[in-house]
């Protein structure tokens, strides 16, 4: 083989770690943000698949004794950070076109009843069972 293809991945690999999505970052700031407000809930991005729109990425909330989890949003998420999709679970995704739009968007589905019911709901349910051990 005239191609030293580990040499060659092992090099993109090296470019793409080194630079960072400002859209990741933004995520997973927010789910250290979302963990310390709803303790003792675990609350993670994590990466999924790679479609046409980017990656996928999940705002999961986990109980602490790993018997359920939520998938509060799905974010899809381009190479270079934006314009993300952001999937509430509706008709339509919800684009963003920037740090702001994201900002935005999220505060606003945060916000909604619904949302907020299920987030105080897993909560309770995190409390009662951590108050039992």
């Amino acid at each position: 083989m005239s191609i030293d293809f580990t040499h060659l991945v092992q090099q993109q690999m090296r470019e793409a770690s080194s630079e960072a999505n400002p859209a990741v970052t933004f995520l997973t700031d927010l789910a250290a943000q979302l963990q310390k407000a709803l303790q003792p809930i675990e609350v993670v991005a994590e990466p999924r698949y790679v479609v046409n729109m980017g990656q996928q990425w999940r705002l999961v909330l986990r109980l602490p004794d790993g018997t359920f989890e939520h998938v509060l949003f799905k974010a899809y998420v381009p190479l270079g950070g934006f314009p993300v999709q952001l999937d509430f679970y509706r008709d339509s995704l919800v684009p963003c076109n920037d740090r702001a739009e994201l900002e935005q968007a999220i505060a606003t589905f945060l916000q909604e009843e619904t949302t907020r019911q299920q987030m105080a709901q897993l909560r309770a349910i995190a409390l009662s069972r951590t108050a039992g051990r």
